[in-house]
């Protein structure tokens, strides 16, 4: 969990608030209908092949930077 910033310590619920917007917006960005979906053959190929950055993939698959990073290493591992 994020280190709260001083100013907010106060008030930690306002803190949380502000946090959970922030995430439901990114969320947004990269779900189609907030529906969870299985990794497809392509997005697969194009995780390992890192031929663009992170940030391009994630907007081009509509999946996050971290989960991208996250299946790489699991499908260079085996456990997937």
């Amino acid at each position: 969990m994020p280190k709260m910033p001083k100013k907010y310590a106060a008030n930690p619920d306002e803190f949380r608030g502000i946090r959970n917007k922030q995430r439901k917006a990114n969320y947004k960005k990269t779900r189609k209908n907030g529906v969870i979906r299985d990794w497809t053959k392509q997005e697969d190929k194009a995780v390992l092949a890192h031929d663009i950055p992170d940030a391009e993939l994630s907007k081009k698959i509509m999946r996050s930077v971290q989960a991208i990073q996250i299946r790489r290493s699991r499908l260079k591992s085996g456990q997937v």
